[in-house]
C-alpha cells in the first residue's frame, strides 16, 4: 500500500507540473516545428496563449470543456467568431495530440461543436466610416494611432505590421519588404510606401533597444490590440456624436476588415483585383482556379505602388486632412530612450 501510495503522489505531483505552457510548447517543438512553417506554429501556440491566458500555469489535465466555452464565448465577443473558431481548432489539435502521447487522460474539446462561421466575413467600411476611423486614430495617440493609419494606407496585416522592423524598410522608405519567414505564404512581399505612409515613419521615434517600427514599450513588439481597438471605437462614437451623427457607434468592424475595404475601393477606383490580390500578398488569382491561377507569376510592381498611392489619396480625401507631417499622429515614446 505505501508503494502504491508514493507512485499515486508521483504521478498526481507529475500531472501537477505538467502545464498547459508546457502542452503548448511541446506541442509546438516537437511536433509543429517538425510538420509546419515556423511562422505557423508560432502563431498557434501564441493563440493557446492567449486563449487561456490565467491557465497558461495550471495543470493542463485540469482544464475541462466549461473552461474552455467560456475563453471561446469570450474570444468571440472581443475578436470575433473567425478568431474563436481558429483557437477552437487549435486548441482541440494541441490537446488531441497531448492525449494520443498519453500525456493526458482526455481531451477537453473531444466533444464540443466547433463555433459557428461568422455571417459578417463581407463586411466593408463605407468612405464616412473610413474616415471617421482615420480621424479618430489621429486623436489615439502613439503608438496605437500611427499604427492603425499605417494598417490602413498598407493595407496588409496586422500581425505583419506589428512584427515590422526598420531593417524591412528601404533607406529612402518608399518600400517595405515583409521577408518570406514572416508572412502567411512564405514569400516575400514589398509593400511600396505612398508620402503619406511615409510621413509616419519620418514622425516615429527609434529605439536603441528595439529594432521593431511600432512598439509601446521602446523594447518590444506592439500588444494589447483589444484595448486600443475599444479606444478607438469610444474616440469615433464620441467624434460622431460632436458632429451629430447617428448611431454615433459604428457596425461592429474588425483590423481586418481595413484590408476588405481597401480592395472594394479599389476596385471602385478601377484598380484591378490581379493588382488587389498582389498588394494583399494573396496568390496570382488562386481563388480562380485554372491556367491564370497556374501561370500567373506577373508581380504588377509598378502598378501596386501606383494603386497604393491612389488609395492613399482617396483616404486623405474622404478623411479630408492634407499629406503633410504636421496632419500626422503626434510621436511621443511612453517608454524607453529614444534614438537622436
Amino acid at each position: 500500500m505505501q508503494v502504491a501510495g508514493r507512485k499515486a503522489a508521483r504521478d498526481a505531483a507529475k500531472a501537477d507540473a505538467f502545464t498547459l505552457r508546457a502542452l503548448a510548447s511541446n506541442w509546438r517543438e516537437l511536433h509543429l516545428d517538425v510538420n509546419r512553417k515556423p511562422r505557423y506554429a508560432a502563431e498557434a501556440e501564441r493563440t493557446i496563449h492567449l486563449a487561456l491566458p490565467a491557465w497558461l500555469d495550471r495543470p493542463a489535465a485540469s482544464i475541462n470543456s466549461a473552461v474552455i466555452q467560456e475563453a471561446l464565448d469570450n474570444i468571440t465577443r472581443t475578436r470575433g467568431p473567425g478568431a474563436a473558431r481558429q483557437a477552437h481548432r487549435l486548441m482541440r489539435a494541441a490537446f488531441e495530440w497531448t492525449r494520443q502521447r498519453g500525456e493526458l487522460p482526455r481531451n477537453p474539446l473531444a466533444d464540443m461543436a466547433p463555433v459557428k462561421k461568422s455571417r459578417d466575413r463581407d463586411r466593408a467600411l463605407s468612405d464616412a466610416e473610413l474616415a471617421a476611423v482615420w480621424q479618430a486614430a489621429g486623436k489615439v495617440g502613439h503608438p496605437y494611432g500611427p499604427f492603425i493609419r499605417f494598417l490602413i494606407l498598407t493595407l496588409q496585416r496586422r500581425e505583419d505590421l506589428a512584427g515590422m522592423s526598420w531593417a524591412e524598410v528601404s533607406p529612402d522608405l518608399t518600400t517595405w519588404t515583409q521577408p518570406a519567414g514572416r508572412t502567411k505564404n512564405g514569400r516575400p512581399h514589398i509593400v511600396h510606401l505612398a508620402p503619406a505612409a511615409r510621413s509616419i515613419l519620418r514622425a516615429l521615434p527609434r529605439f536603441e533597444s528595439c529594432a521593431l517600427v511600432f512598439t509601446n514599450t521602446g523594447k518590444t513588439g506592439l500588444s494589447g490590440f483589444s484595448p486600443a481597438k475599444l479606444r478607438l471605437d469610444r474616440q469615433v462614437a464620441k467624434d460622431r456624436t460632436q458632429q451629430g451623427v447617428k448611431p454615433p457607434e459604428l457596425a461592429p468592424w474588425r483590423f481586418h476588415d481595413l484590408r476588405r475595404t481597401g480592395v472594394t475601393t479599389m476596385a471602385r477606383l478601377g484598380i484591378s483585383s490581379d493588382v488587389a490580390d498582389r498588394i494583399l500578398n494573396h496568390a496570382a488569382s488562386a481563388s480562380k482556379g485554372g491556367v491564370k491561377a497556374v501561370y500567373q507569376m506577373h508581380e504588377y510592381t509598378r502598378e501596386r505602388e501606383k494603386a497604393l498611392i491612389r488609395w492613399a489619396s482617396h483616404v486623405l480625401t474622404v478623411a479630408s486632412v492634407a499629406e503633410a507631417p504636421g496632419n500626422v499622429v503626434p510621436m511621443v515614446p511612453r517608454k524607453g530612450k529614444a534614438k537622436r
